[in-house]
């Protein structure tokens, strides 16, 4: 069993595995990214600059609602 028992599993295939996997993790990491520097901008005292924004702000949960 173990690795010999993984039908199909060339350098090649590992190559494709390995490059989804980064795609989907550098997707990811942006998101998260994304998100902590909205809430550093928040911390320090920026505000939305009308109600729209505000709104979008609120609904995509990157601002509370007070």
């Amino acid at each position: 069993m173990g690795v010999y028992s993984l039908p199909n599993l060339t350098p090649d295939n590992l190559a494709r595995i390995w490059a989804i996997a980064d795609t989907l993790f550098q997707i990811l990491w942006g998101f998260i990214y994304n998100m902590m520097y909205f809430k550093h901008l928040f911390n320090r005292g920026f505000q939305p600059t009308d109600q729209r924004s505000r709104e979008i702000l609120v609904n995509g949960h990157y601002l509370k609602e007070n």
